[in-house]
């Protein structure tokens, strides 16, 4: 996200690249990360979702660097492509952590909204930040603080994850995780004390022809946003005059803003109505 006010004006003038290669480039790291997910859950199921997180952090920050420093579309595509392969440890390693350490009904729900709220200050920050190192220090500027920022993160993780159990004790011991470390669902015995259902649902039992009608709006809604990134800067200084990279990343920061204080919202919202109908109301809006 911090190249978005500056890549696709800075490869049309050093390359002549046209928009739809900067679209290609863009799209790269997430189509690698969704061709890499299934392999990263076999590697969390060996080696364990820390140990995932760090070496996906490391990989990220290396290929982050790497990018930077590349200045050719061969380059660019193939250090996008190690991007996406590396954030999927990440994403799916969090993910597993989350689901056997927030446990108890309802909590998994607030935490997942607090992870969206600062993930989209982080897509706010990345922007804003990306702009102005990119208008003080060049293009490599911001993909150099980018790597040192992934490696700090990868420090913090590891003094934090190190001594981690392998589940949580709840305060009351009343609720088990519903996966052991590996992600494999766990036994959650007797709820009967708490009035939850016993039956753990399978992954191949999701795959109802109503859930799968859900599909279009997963993709589309990302999309959405994902297709401004390639084409927004340079739409910004036709229309706006010709803008520093840290003014289009200001601009940037305005489409995070709903989404970052919303997330804390919905939660509240979820226990109100449902979960279905908070989609609901997401998808129409």
């Amino acid at each position: 996200y911090q190249m978005s006010p500056f890549f696709q004006l800075y490869a049309e003038e050093t390359t002549h690249i046209s928009g739809a290669t900067v679209g290609v480039i863009f799209s790269v790291l997430p189509t690698s990360s969704f061709l890499f997910s299934p392999l990263a859950g076999l590697y969390i199921v060996r080696v364990g979702p820390p140990v995932a997180l760090w070496s996906g952090l490391v990989l990220l920050a290396f290929s982050t660097l790497m990018f930077g420093m590349s200045r050719s579309v061969e380059g660019w595509i193939f250090w996008r492509a190690v991007q996406g392969a590396a954030s999927a440890p990440i994403y799916t390693g969090t993910a597993v952590m989350f689901a056997t350490t927030f446990a108890a009904p309802g909590e998994f729900a607030k935490v997942s909204a607090w992870q969206e709220s600062i993930a989209n200050v982080g897509y706010a920050a990345g922007p804003l930040l990306g702009g102005f190192l990119f208008d003080w220090g060049g293009f490599t500027a911001p993909f150099a603080v980018s790597a040192v920022i992934h490696l700090s993160l990868t420090f913090i993780s590891f003094l934090s994850l190190r001594k981690r159990m392998t589940v949580r004790e709840v305060r009351d011991d009343k609720f088990e995780p519903l996966m052991d470390e590996t992600g494999t669902p766990t036994d959650i015995g007797d709820c009967s004390e708490i009035g939850e259902p016993t039956e753990t649902v399978e992954a191949k039992e999701m795959l109802t022809t109503y859930n799968l009608l859900l599909l279009p709006a997963v993709i589309i809604i990302p999309g959405f946003f994902g297709a401004l990134e390639p084409v927004l800067a340079s739409h910004l200084r036709r229309s706006l005059g010709d803008l520093c990279a840290g003014t289009i990343g200001m601009m940037i920061v305005l489409f995070a803003v709903p989404s970052t204080v919303l997330a804390l919202v919905v939660p509240s919202l979820m226990e109100k109505f449902s979960g279905l109908a908070v989609l609901r109301v997401g998808v129409a809006l």
